[in-house]
């Protein structure tokens, strides 16, 4: 929602529109699901830290 009008691709109302669908859409999943994906977020979260440490911070 802070993204500079030269960098958008759509106006501010669609974007919203779309933040509120996505909230509705994660309000009627089954906490099963929520947490299979927090479960894999945090997955690759680990992960990318995991090699930017490798690789020296990512420079």
């Amino acid at each position: 929602m802070r993204q500079p009008i030269e960098q958008r691709r759509s106006p501010r109302l669609l974007q919203l529109i779309g933040l509120i669908g996505c909230l509705a859409l994660v309000g009627t999943l089954p906490p099963a699901s929520v947490l299979a994906g927090l479960a894999v977020l945090a997955v690759g979260i680990v992960g990318r830290l995991l090699l930017r440490s490798e690789n020296g911070g990512g420079h």
